[in-house]
């Protein structure tokens, strides 16, 4: 069962194992976010994923400043200093869900915590 845990993001469990999707499709979230932070023109993005709406990228985008915004919480390092990363969100319903990454690879799907 489809579960959107941010404007635009679901989570199901028979999709992808549960990674983050843009809703309505198989896309993970993190892919748009890896394919713009290698190449930040929207346009481009656009033409290789032509089914993308702008709407749906800023769903990404919004989605991952929660995810920053609610770092704390999880209680990160900084980046900078190569340790490793954690980031964090609680849903509606209460349940926390984080990935950790450092700053030289792309983040792997989110896992519960």
């Amino acid at each position: 069962m489809s579960r959107e845990i941010a404007v635009g993001i679901t989570t199901d469990p028979t999709v992808l194992v549960g990674t983050p999707v843009i809703r309505g499709t198989r896309m993970p979230f993190e892919l748009v976010l890896a394919k713009l932070s290698a190449n930040p023109d929207v346009s481009e993005l656009l033409l290789d994923y032509p089914h993308l709406t702008v709407d749906q990228i800023r769903d990404c985008l919004r989605f991952a400043a929660q995810l920053v915004a609610n770092d704390e919480r999880c209680g990160s390092s900084s980046p900078t200093t190569g340790t490793p990363e954690t980031l964090c969100f609680e849903t509606g319903t209460h349940i926390a869900a984080s990935y950790t990454f450092d700053s030289h690879s792309i983040p792997p799907p989110i896992r519960r915590c």
